[in-house]
């Protein structure tokens, strides 16, 4: 994609704040799934995976 666009800079700035982003909002779910759900049902659903 940098090199269609003539800004690759722009593309990589881009990719790097979508990459940062998800991971805070993956990171902000797990720490509330954490706090929500018991640690026995994450033991049952961790033996099924």
């Amino acid at each position: 994609m940098a090199s269609r666009y003539q800004r690759p800079w722009a593309v990589l700035l881009g990719v790097l704040i979508a990459t940062t982003i998800n991971h805070a909002l993956a990171s902000s779910v797990g720490v509330w799934a954490a706090t929500r759900v018991p640690a026995v049902a994450v033991e049952w659903i961790l033996q099924l995976l």
